[in-house]
């Protein structure tokens, strides 16, 4: 085929392509969304935890605090999570941390508190939501959500995305489970209320 004939097709492909996508536009965002959501919620879930002023009477035997990776069935997601973690976290305010992957089903059989905080790694079902708000609520877990809606439905943190980037609270449940977070975190959040 001449090099000429396969430019051309080639060329006519890409418009193809880039008429397809302008049609759909949310071909461009599938699967990423939960993935960026995912990244950029890691870096304000560090930062909601560097302001718990609570953060230090959280401490393990070993003097660390746990920081528990929530899931239900995708674990490889969940483990690749914990390793970008393991790589950037090695403490949060001097404090060494220690990570552990957990199911919802363990963390509700576990009292007391299985961890300082709770990063959740996918989305959950309503009732499993609902009973991780619940835990989180009772035992004074920060808990830590990216996926849209959650916040919204109790979750203490996530994010809200719009222009920027912001931290967003849900206010009832930051009044609700006692939580002491610094004032410049809750200047810069978006509250739900």
């Amino acid at each position: 085929m001449p090099r000429m004939k396969l430019r051309e097709i080639i060329n006519k492909a890409s418009i193809w392509l880039f008429c397809l996508l302008l049609m759909h536009p949310a071909l461009l965002l599938a699967g990423n969304i939960n993935d960026y959501r995912t990244d950029v919620g890691l870096k304000l879930f560090k930062t909601l935890l560097s302001a718990d002023q609570r953060l230090p009477d959280k401490k393990q035997a070993d003097g660390s605090v746990k920081i528990a990776l929530l899931y239900v069935n995708d674990l490889e997601n969940a483990r690749k999570l914990e390793k970008t973690l393991r790589d950037s976290w090695t403490s949060i305010k001097g404090i060494p941390v220690t990570l552990e992957l957990m199911t919802v089903e363990k963390m509700q059989q576990e009292k007391p508190p299985v961890a300082a905080a709770i990063f959740v790694t996918q989305e959950l079902l309503e009732e499993e939501l609902k009973s991780v708000i619940a835990y989180s609520l009772a035992q004074q877990v920060v808990i830590f959500s990216p996926f849209e809606g959650d916040v919204e439905a109790g979750v203490l943190a996530g994010l809200s995305v719009q222009a920027t980037v912001r931290p967003l609270l849900n206010k009832q449940s930051l009044k609700k489970g006692g939580y002491d977070i610094k004032s410049f975190y809750l200047k810069v959040a978006k509250f739900y209320e």
